[in-house]
């Protein structure tokens, strides 16, 4: 069946490989950036075929000086962005290859009130890894010049769990190239494509491998995904579905008797990100249980939460912005305790006392309870937006609400009576500080954290804190190790409050 599917590929590819440009026109992506000329300055300006933020190739920029010699010249210069210099004559040498002999070099002069559009007098190169399901998959590869043998460089493609999409595009010198699979010589005859490339276009290349083995299957453009690239949504979403189940049985209690257990742990994660300077806007939904079936009992909730989180960022620069956030904390079932002998029960709430003889389980939270509600707005300083590396910290003035309507927790013995005593709500409103964190460390292995900190305006020793932590280790295209590790303190409790747990997960990923 896999050989038939694959097939099916190979028949849908087109090996004509036409370049076409998924941004603007130069002159329209000036227009778009809309920066004013500089007093006694003259602009560069280096067309962006793709996505600036697919295209960072090394660029070294060098200044002709008196003696007709270049001297290197420092500016942060970058596809799809202008860069203001002082009037003379340069040399540019861009390029995605490792070495400058290999890169492209470019001279030209400019003058105050000048615009420059470099000439466009390479080809760029954007590779796709698919398996035969269509699904985007990480492997990595190298690129030869075809007639000099010399590796260019090595990249990785994105996977199906990549939600941001960051793709590196390659800029390259027009002319023949050879890909290979990484760990395989120049002259392999077996996972290599070739690919000319001509100046001025760009190019949409995929691959297909083998979902089990990631051999090279075939090669070329496939229908419909250059459209699909070139629609340039605004809003990206990625909705995550991850499922682990365990299943216990031993005779430890009776010989002939034996004791079952099922637990299921599901979680749906759904993310929405707009991101369009100056606006970042990220809109994200978790929903997660935990549920527990043994032959003596119905099946029982043991944890469920549901978060709600939006923000909004506008940027006044790259790394510099004000944000605003809304978010919403809740726990969409009821939450009982249970009990392995009979108790008798004294719940204190705050305007009444109910007395329970004799029960083996009491509620402690009825549906939706706890409630937790939370503002901010404040200033956004994001360090690293890197594919592979995201941090950003945040300070600001918040508030947080927490309605605790008959939510109880145990509160001691007294005579024949275990207490459990209404919850009192909790108001804070101060200062906040946050920090959040995302990176991937090795190729399958993501660490992310969000540490949260506010400080009470009016009691000097009232603060809130959390810190969540979240390592996932992915095993197979489906299969990932996560462990999850979270720290909690308020002032309501005189301890540090910790929760850890360890899942063996299948999840699916879907992205727009």
């Amino acid at each position: 069946m896999k050989n038939f599917i694959s097939i099916l590929l190979l028949l849908s590819l087109l090996f004509t490989l036409e370049g076409k440009w998924l941004s603007g026109t130069p002159a329209n992506q000036i227009k778009e950036e809309g920066l004013d000329d500089h007093l006694g300055k003259g602009r560069l300006f280096i067309p962006c075929m793709s996505n600036p933020k697919w295209e960072v190739p090394k660029i070294f920029l060098y200044k002709r000086n008196q003696k007709f010699n270049y001297d290197r010249y420092r500016v942060d210069c970058k596809f799809g962005k202008s860069t203001f210099l002082d009037p003379g004559y340069y040399r540019i040498v861009f390029g995605t290859a490792e070495s400058q002999m290999d890169m492209l070099t470019e001279e030209f002069s400019i003058s105050s009130g000048e615009t420059f559009i470099l000439e466009q007098n390479w080809a760029s190169l954007l590779v796709k890894v698919i398996d035969e399901n269509r699904e985007e998959v990480r492997i990595s590869y190298d690129i030869y010049e075809f007639d000099g043998a010399r590796e260019i460089g090595s990249k990785y493609s994105i996977d199906q769990t990549d939600f941001e999409k960051q793709r590196d595009t390659w800029i390259l010198r027009p002319g023949k190239y050879k890909i290979v699979k990484s760990g395989e010589p120049f002259n392999t005859i077996v996972n290599f494509v070739t690919i000319e490339l001509e100046k001025g276009d760009l190019y949409q290349f995929t691959i297909v491998v083998d979902s089990d083995t990631r051999e090279f299957r075939g090669f070329g453009e496939l229908l419909g995904e250059s459209e699909k690239e070139k629609s340039n949504v605004k809003w990206q979403e990625r909705l995550t579905l991850k499922g682990a189940f365990s299943l216990n049985s031993n005779n430890i209690d009776s010989e002939k008797d034996s004791q079952t257990e099922a637990n299921f742990n599901g979680k749906i994660k759904n993310r929405l990100k707009y991101d369009v300077k100056p606006w970042l806007i990220n809109l994200n939904q978790i929903f997660e249980t935990d549920l527990r079936k043994s032959n003596e009992d119905d099946i029982r909730v043991i944890n469920d939460r549901f978060d709600l989180t939006n923000t909004a960022i506008f940027y006044f620069t790259d790394i510099f912005g004000f944000y605003g956030e809304l978010s919403l904390r809740s726990e969409i079932f009821s939450n009982t305790n249970y009990f392995s002998e009979d108790k008798n029960i004294k719940k204190i709430y705050s305007s009444k006392v109910e007395t329970f003889e004799g029960v083996s389980d009491i509620e402690v939270s009825p549906v939706i309870f706890p409630l937790t509600t939370g503002e901010e707005i404040g200033f956004n300083f994001h360090l690293l937006n890197e594919p592979r590396a995201n941090l950003y910290f945040r300070t600001g003035i918040g508030m947080e609400q927490t309605n605790n309507n008959n939510v109880f927790e145990e509160s001691g013995v007294e005579g024949n009576y275990t207490i459990y005593k209404e919850i009192d709500n909790n108001y804070i409103n101060g200062l906040v500080f946050s920090a959040g964190s995302d990176f991937r460390v090795f190729s399958n292995l993501n660490y992310e954290s969000e540490v949260r900190f506010i400080k009470s305006f009016t009691k000097a020793d009232e603060y809130n804190f959390n810190w969540e932590n979240n390592f996932t280790f992915n095993i197979f295209q489906y299969l990932s190790l996560e462990y999850n590790i979270d720290f909690q303190y308020s002032d309501k409790k005189d301890y540090l409050v910790w929760k850890h747990n360890l899942l063996l997960e299948f999840s699916y990923y879907f992205t727009n």
